[in-house]
């Protein structure tokens, strides 16, 4: 009697999951671009709103105008509304600190 070895099945599988392995890797790495490019926004958005509050803080101190106390008493408001509130909840909230 003789044995016969059946003939090695065509391996796929190997090649599938290689592809599949490359794309997850592809969109992952286009996620995380995307994803990283909208904290660097997020992140210069706030700097330019940092830097003007003081301009405005600043400019107001060099006025010659009864309202530039006031100017400035706002200015530090809303600066403690953003650090003191918007920043800890997550959520923005309007100049009086209501939601």
């Amino acid at each position: 009697m003789l044995l016969r070895i059946p003939p090695p099945p065509d391996d796929c599988n190997g090649a599938v999951v290689a592809v599949i392995g490359t794309t997850y890797a592809v969109i992952k790495a286009f996620t995380l671009a995307g994803v990283w490019n909208m904290f660097q926004g997020a992140q210069a958005n706030e700097e330019q709103e940092a830097n003007s509050l003081v301009k405005v803080y600043r400019i107001a101190g060099q006025l010659q105008d009864p309202n530039a106390r006031e100017i400035q008493d706002l200015c530090i408001r809303y600066a403690d509304n953003v650090a003191n509130r918007e920043w800890p909840n997550g959520k923005p909230t309007d100049a009086t600190g209501r939601k």
